[in-house]
């Protein structure tokens, strides 16, 4: 019954924010770093989840693999979901935030909070995506199943985005009293190349 309650809840936050499907050919996996990956931030504190795309993408393909030079940058973007979980309900219950003032991206925009764009000025092409808890509690930042886009050298087709995050813990073990069994469940998504981080505030 665990392992069920765990899939419920995993396949309902992937449904809940998704964007609109793209097809792909190519993918490249690619990883956000953070600037404080510490178990638990203080309220007001700013979460920054830095993307910075670099000079040449290996991308996986159909047939093999493709070496790609970035000469120009047409479009980048992914999408991701802020959940808040609820600790004192007594099933398992979790909240998404919304709106701009919780999440809003630095060098780029972030479109109904639920996906980042990177402006394409020039290089560096990085974008942030800033995440100020709106309250005190427990939160999971979430780059569902869903590939992002990047538009490069004016290719006839976007390339299809995998991200995660670069830090060694992501702190999983902080859902498994309120979704058991959430920390081993949620390896392969990670292994697949897509991110969940979870973190306290106080």
């Amino acid at each position: 019954m665990k392992k069920y309650r765990f899939l419920l809840i995993v396949i309902t936050v992937i449904y809940s924010c998704q964007p609109p499907r793209q097809y792909h050919d190519t993918f490249v996996k690619l990883q956000a770093t953070i600037n404080d990956s510490s178990e638990t931030i203080h309220f007001g504190d700013t979460l920054k989840f830095t993307l910075t795309l670099p000079d040449t993408l290996f991308a996986s393909t159909q047939t093999g693999s493709e070496t790609i030079p970035v000469n120009s940058i047409q479009r980048v973007d992914y999408p991701f979901c802020l959940y808040q979980i609820d600790t004192t309900a007594p099933t398992i219950s979790v909240k998404r935030i919304n709106g701009n003032q919780a999440t809003f991206a630095t060098n780029g925009n972030s479109e109904d909070g639920g996906q980042v764009i990177m402006s394409v000025h020039g290089k560096p092409y990085t974008v942030t995506l800033n995440v100020v808890p709106p309250s005190k509690g427990l939160y999971y930042i979430q780059i569902p199943q869903m590939l992002g886009n990047i538009g490069v050298n004016n290719r006839n087709q976007y390339i299809g985005l995998v991200l995660n995050f670069k830090v060694n813990n992501k702190h999983w073990y902080l859902f498994d009293p309120y979704n058991p069994g959430f920390s081993n469940g949620i390896v392969s998504t990670d292994y697949d190349g897509f991110g969940y981080y979870l973190f306290r505030v106080k």
